[in-house]
């Protein structure tokens, strides 16, 4: 380091470059996909668990997708109830020609 205000990011530079080489191994990848999946659960299980119940329909509806993506992986947790949007979103009820609220 030569003076205040810069500085040598070799080492930096070389700490990134190794970890992003160890994170293309097998190894590497099965341990992130095994975290995410967990993440995945605790999202899912959680969104479940605050979702509103009339039926029940919805909280049962709610799922989580397998790891996919490869170098950068992701899991997606979605509800393919038809009304989940309008829950989420909500949603203007009219009685009459007036709009009494949104439920």
């Amino acid at each position: 380091m030569a003076k205040f205000g810069e500085f040598d990011d070799k080492q930096i530079q070389e700490f990134f470059k190794k970890f992003k080489s160890n994170s293309q191994r097998k190894d590497v990848q099965d341990i992130l996909e095994k975290h995410l999946t967990k993440v995945g659960n605790i999202v899912r299980d959680e969104t479940k668990a605050k979702t509103p119940v009339r039926t029940g329909e919805m909280r049962r509806g709610w799922k989580k997708s397998s790891v996919k993506g490869g170098n950068n992986p992701e899991i997606e947790i979605y509800n393919n109830v038809e009304h989940a949007g309008f829950v989420e979103n909500g949603h203007r009820v009219v009685r009459g020609g007036r709009t009494v609220g949104l439920d």
